[in-house]
């Protein structure tokens, strides 16, 4: 496939509804909203998969669906099944074959499928519902293995796709006691998903994905009919992967069916990276460039039946805020003013840029201490590397009047400032949370006024319009040296040294 970017991306993957291999691979062809592009990145799938299937014929449906008010795009898989059986092994007898039952999508049946050792398609769809389709056709991991390794396919597309059958066929290895080899595989063996796995890799190709990240995998309850029998949500595979994988994920009370298919799981499993409530969602700052929303054609009572890709990129100028050592402080215990703000170091890409972070603030609320005490506080969380602290009067509990405390702290630094609280207060606990910060472009410089160096800091508007201001420390250190100067007159030097700086 053609290449969708010109530089390389990150992926985020939100699967607050769970995830199938259908649905994410309708949000990666969602990203390209332009229709005629769209239209074209489908074509180029639908060739490569049919190159990949051949002699099958290979058609892609896409449509709009709404999800609880919410537009995403829908995907099915034409993909007529026929004498794929031949190019198996031989199928062992009865009492010695497993065929995995992979959910392949949502578990929705009226009828219960009895277990018979020929292959057949139960197709339990998370979003095509219902459909029975029982074509005799099933593939070992070793047939899928080497269709993936004779076809035209790039190598990194063979080693991802390769590594998403993989971990299936372990985990059905696994709970069928064989050998991970001989494991036959039904949905996920079938021809649309495969297409939806080796899809998924062909676009995260096409994309440049540099990285992929999801957040925990979302599981849903009760219980479903299948060859097996009745079987708990998730189903056994799912569960497999998940004690095999250490993956984070939630439950979902509620009764939902399937949310999460093996498909889906093996996907996010053995593709992407998980981030959670103890996790920066990135370790840098990152442009939030297109998103993409897949929908199953399930309807779920409580929640859009929704998948959420976002595909980003770096802001090369900014720093990793997770590894800047400039908060930490000198061996003194003191700090350089200037780098209580470290984002003020970078350059911004454009000045009409803004930029997002994650930060954790900080609370306490304390009813006995002085005003002495406070000011020796907030100067020692300072110290310790807040990024700001402010204290209000409370009127707490009882009717007793208070002071909260509040911090603004990278996430690095929650200890260290949790220290301090209990070492310069009367606290005896706190509370904290994490927050996503929206800011406009800054950098540092400076300018010289009456022969003295003064450091400044340059915001940029939305409009690119730079702001000029003096940095508190320095224009009071300036107003030391310079008696008969006011504060608004220095400031009004600040900004005509600068400007007549850069208009030279």
């Amino acid at each position: 496939m053609k290449r969708r970017s010109t530089s390389s991306s990150h992926l985020f993957i939100d699967m607050s509804s769970g995830v199938a291999g259908d649905m994410l691979l309708a949000a990666l062809i969602d990203l390209e909203k332009d229709k005629t592009k769209q239209q074209q990145l489908i074509s180029e799938l639908r060739h490569d998969l049919a190159t990949l299937l051949a002699p099958e014929i290979i058609d892609v449906h896409t449509e709009p669906r709404m999800k609880h008010g919410l537009r995403a795009l829908g995907l099915k898989f034409v993909t007529p099944e026929d004498d794929w059986n031949k190019k198996e092994e031989p199928a062992l007898p009865h009492n010695t074959t497993s065929h995995s039952h992979n959910h392949a999508k949502d578990h929705t049946h009226t009828k219960e499928h009895p277990h018979h050792h020929h292959a057949h398609t139960e197709k339990h769809s998370h979003h095509h519902a219902h459909a029975h389709t029982h074509t005799h056709t099933h593939r070992t991991f070793k047939v899928i293995a080497e269709l993936l390794a004779a076809s035209h396919l790039s190598q990194v597309v063979k080693k991802q796709a390769h590594a998403v059958f993989l971990l299936l066929a372990q985990s059905e290895g696994t709970v069928h006691g064989m050998d991970p080899l001989s494991v036959h595989f039904h949905e996920v063996g079938s021809l649309d998903a495969i297409c939806e796995i080796v899809g998924v890799c062909l676009l995260l190709e096409a994309y440049q994905i540099e990285t992929v990240y999801a957040n925990p995998l979302v599981l849903g309850s009760g219980t479903v009919k299948c060859a097996h029998g009745l079987m708990p949500v998730p189903v056994p595979a799912v569960v497999e992967m998940i004690a095999r994988s250490k993956a984070p994920f939630k439950k979902i009370s509620a009764t939902t069916g399937e949310l999460t298919t093996p498909t889906g799981a093996a996907l996010i499993l053995a593709l992407a990276q998980f981030v959670d409530s103890d996790n920066k969602l990135l370790s840098h700052i990152h442009h939030l460039n297109r998103i993409g929303w897949g929908a199953g054609t399930k309807d779920i009572k409580y929640f859009p039946n929704i998948i959420r890709v976002m595909l980003l990129s770096e802001v090369k100028s900014q720093k990793n805020l997770s590894t800047l050592s400039a908060l930490t402080p000198n061996k003194q215990g003191n700090q350089n003013p200037s780098q209580l703000h470290p984002a003020l170091h970078d350059t911004p890409t454009r000045p009409d840029e803004t930029l997002c972070d994650e930060i954790i603030e900080i609370k306490t609320t304390l009813d006995d201490v002085t005003g002495e005490n406070i000011s020796i506080l907030l100067e020692k969380l300072l110290a310790a590397g807040a990024l700001d602290v402010h204290a209000t009067q409370v009127m707490m509990k009882k009717s007793r009047p208070g002071i909260s405390v509040t911090v603004l702290v990278l996430e690095k630094n929650v200890t260290a400032i949790g220290k301090v609280i209990f070492m310069y207060s009367p606290a005896i606990g706190y509370r904290f949370h994490r927050m996503n910060r929206h800011k406009l472009a800054r950098k540092k410089d400076y300018v010289t006024v009456n022969g003295i160096k003064i450091a400044i800091k340059i915001v940029y508007t939305t409009a690119g319009n730079p702001q000029v201001k003096g940095e508190a420390d320095a224009v009071r250190h300036a107003l030391e040296k310079l008696p008969t100067m006011t504060y608004h007159e220095l400031e009004y030097r600040i900004k005509e040294a600068y400007y007549h700086r850069k208009s030279s």
